[in-house]
């Protein structure tokens, strides 16, 4: 959704979708804030998620605010986990609880159909002979550091439950 066009109701349009702040010390990572590029030389701004916001996705691409959207300075701070930034997760190395580096974070999965917003998972690309993607519920994480990110799983659990899903398919 990074890119889409964020728009009152009428039409007037406000800026892009830079990206999107949320909680990650709550389940499910409630999503608390679209961050809103609002173009050359301006400042980001932040504006709260609700019930006035809908997405288009096939068509036009953009994001659509009714109601009054209260346009505010986003908090800067990366430490503050309940306003983090989700690409300040990209890139980040995963770690498992026994120290083992599981891979890199590439993407996450946003839930937008239901309200609130929530982060469901974590999309994560491994390296070496086995490489694959896997897909961590947010709920495993024990921690988000500047080091990377901590699972409460050893590597032996990540890779049975990641079999498992092979199996399903």
């Amino acid at each position: 959704m990074r890119g889409f066009a964020i728009e009152y109701r009428t039409g007037d349009r406000i800026g892009k979708l830079g990206d999107l702040a949320v909680d990650t010390t709550k389940e499910l990572w409630p999503v608390v804030g679209l961050i809103v590029d609002m173009g050359f030389g301006k400042g980001d701004k932040m504006i709260d998620p609700g019930e006035h916001i809908e997405v288009d996705i096939e068509e036009e691409r953009n994001i659509e605010l009714g109601g009054k959207a209260i346009l505010r300075d986003p908090h800067t701070d990366a430490s503050r986990l309940d306003h983090m930034r989700l690409h300040f997760l990209d890139g980040k190395k995963v770690f498992s609880s026994d120290e083992q580096l599981v891979g890199k974070v590439y993407d996450a999965v946003v839930f937008t159909h239901i309200k609130p917003w929530n982060v469901k998972k974590l999309l994560v690309s491994t390296k070496g002979l086995k490489s694959r993607r896997i897909r961590l519920d947010v709920n495993d994480i024990t921690k988000v550091t500047t080091d990377g990110i901590v699972l409460d799983m050893e590597m032996a659990e990540i890779e049975e439950t990641e079999e498992q899903a092979d199996v399903d398919l």
